[in-house]
This record gives structure tokens, C-alpha cells and sequence, in this order.
């Protein structure tokens, strides 16, 4: 039994190393560096249904 926990943990871990990566890349912005577009849809308010980007 306990070696299917553990099996299970470290699929988990394993799993989750390319988001942890890809959160690295996003803290490295410094100040004054431009920031790439964010595109989302908007689901409230006047502009709801519409994709917008805020940046």
C-alpha cells in the first residue's frame, strides 16, 4: 500500500515540473520589460462574449 503512495506522489510531482517551469519563466520579467499580449475573453459587463487583451 505504500508503495502505490509513493508511486502516486511522484506521478503527481512529475506532473506538475512543467507548470513549475513555465511560473520560472514568468517571474524573470525585470522592470521596464515589455510584457507579451494576453488574450482573454471577457465574461462580464459590457464587453462580455468579446476577446480582449489588457495589456
Amino acid at each position: 500500500m505504500r508503495r502505490i503512495w509513493l508511486i502516486a506522489v511522484g506521478a503527481i510531482a512529475f506532473g506538475l515540473l512543467p507548470s513549475l517551469e513555465r511560473a520560472q519563466d514568468r517571474a524573470s520579467f525585470q522592470v521596464g520589460d515589455t510584457t507579451p499580449a494576453f488574450d482573454v475573453v471577457d465574461v462580464t459587463g459590457p464587453n462580455k462574449g468579446k476577446q480582449l487583451c489588457y495589456v
